[in-house]
């Protein structure tokens, strides 16, 4: 049996490498040059609680959602030691004192406290590297949420796949021939007997061109921009306030974010300067004269309800991995695991039932 995995960022790379690592013959599609790339613009946060947003938990697929985010927590320890990346620990959430604000707060507060969660309710100006123009009334420290190099994370998966003998395969799908493989816009036909779609916020274009008897909420392009500033060292933990993060890497922070949500990818000429003003605002005034490294630009896929696309379809071993929004790269662990014993006729986590790609939009 083979497996066709198309997409070659986080979501498609772990999957190939979980599928490989049970016996699999296992080829991945991907244009190496990844325009888009929402693995690459990620600040590559692994938070769970950190993105609980007002009144999530009041619905049976907010719940299962924070779950299986905890549980990517746990299982990232394990994968970055597979992977010889490691990860930073630390994640501090402000208080920007706006009315909807302060409600996200209370809301990440509770969840922390319900779920026993390590955590600390802190004073905004013991927070490292803290220095805005406008402080926050409140923090907290999230211990177990951290960040990663997502880079350095790629680079990793690309040299266990081709270790565990994963082909991989420079191309981009133009239509899928069902659980039977893919048919590159070059005309090359990649057979197998299963396949994965994880082509992010592709999705909608590539089912539509397939012709496929599915009925998949659309998955839309949200575009987010993140800049990567060179830095001093006194960034030591990720922060978060209204709209703005700041994750510290070695020689470097990534500062993020905007995300502009169409039917198509769109330009977004203003969203460097709307982040600096941001993180400045809120984060820390000396990142204003900062030294941008590098710029990226990714397409996270979003879905009409906000919730993931992940499993089984009703074509039999075809799956779906899309829609996951900005918590793809967190998520990735666990996904992977669940996939990959889905592809192999295996029931997975039942938590997931909640985000099959037929289901209805979810209030």
């Amino acid at each position: 049996m083979k497996t066709v995995v198309v997409g070659n960022g986080i979501l498609g790379l772990t999957c190939a490498l979980r599928l490989a690592q049970r016996g699999r013959a296992v080829t991945v599609v991907g244009d190496p040059a990844r325009p888009g790339s929402a693995t690459f613009a990620a600040a590559a946060m692994l938070s769970a609680f950190g993105e609980i947003e007002t009144g999530a938990l009041a619905t049976p697929a907010g719940k299962s959602k924070l779950e299986l985010g905890s549980l990517a927590t746990e299982h990232w320890n394990a994968f970055a030691e597979e992977l010889g990346v490691p990860v930073s620990r630390g994640t501090y959430l402000l208080d920007a004192g706006d009315l909807g604000e302060v409600a996200r707060f209370d809301a990440v507060v509770a969840a922390l406290q319900e779920y026993d969660e390590p955590h600390a309710v802190v004073r905004p100006a013991t927070v490292p590297g803290y220095a805005p123009l406008l402080p926050a009334r409140r923090a907290v420290r999230i211990d177990r949420e951290g960040w990663i190099d997502p880079r350095a994370v790629v680079a990793a998966l690309e040299r266990l796949l081709a270790t565990a003998g994963v082909e991989q395969i420079a191309g981009t799908a133009r239509r899928v021939l069902g659980a039977h493989g893919v048919e590159l816009v070059d005309g090359l036909v990649i057979e197998g007997t299963h396949t994965l779609i994880a082509n992010g916020a592709s999705l909608t274009a590539l089912l539509a061109a397939s012709a496929l008897p599915l009925h998949v909420q659309p998955v839309l392009f949200g575009v987010g921009t993140t800049l990567e500033l060179a830095t001093t060292g006194q960034h030591t933990a990720c922060l978060r306030s209204r709209g703005v993060y700041s994750v510290p890497h070695a020689d470097r922070v990534v500062v993020g974010s905007t995300n502009r949500i169409g039917p198509e990818p769109v330009d977004d000429p203003g969203a460097a300067a709307r982040i600096i003003d941001g993180v400045v605002d809120l984060i820390d005034h000396n990142l204003g004269d900062a030294k941008v490294l590098r710029t990226n630009v990714g397409w996270r896929p979003t879905t009409a309800d906000g919730y993931p696309l992940i499993g089984a379809t009703s074509i039999p071993n075809l799956a779906i991995a899309s829609g996951t929004r900005r918590d793809g790269f967190h998520l990735a662990p666990v996904i992977a695991d669940h996939l990959a014993g889905v592809l192999n006729g295996e029931r997975g986590d039942t938590r997931f039932a909640a985000f099959a790609p037929e289901r209805p939009v979810i209030p």
